[in-house]
């Protein structure tokens, strides 16, 4: 992935983003070194979403956390990591229905 963007960050259209915090909250990390997710989780963390049975990508049963709600940001060192399962959006678009899931909870599996 030749490219000088260092996060990309999911934003729901009817989300508020204030910019500076935003911005200050990024530089603490080191975007192409470490691979970062920023957002809620989408379940306790006692007790976290398991893969559905039929599902494809992923063991059945195990269990992962997934980002949810309405923004996201994933460091260049995190879409690196997940390249085999982003590919060029039609790869991702095969791994969410492989997961029987939506984006953000295929977002988390793959993580994980």
């Amino acid at each position: 992935m030749p490219s000088p963007t260092s996060w990309l960050c999911h934003v729901d259209d009817d989300m508020y983003i204030l910019q500076r915090p935003l911005v200050s909250l990024l530089a603490y990390f080191h975007p192409r070194t470490e691979p970062v997710y920023i957002g809620r989780a989408g379940t306790a963390w006692d007790a976290p979403y398991k893969v559905r049975r039929g599902a494809s990508l992923g063991t059945p049963g195990t269990s992962f956390h997934f980002a949810v709600g309405g923004m996201y940001c994933l460091s260049r060192a995190m879409l690196t990591r997940l390249q085999p399962y982003l590919g060029n959006g039609e790869v991702f678009t095969d791994s969410c229905l492989k997961a029987l899931e939506p984006e953000d909870v295929t977002l988390g599996l793959v993580i994980g």
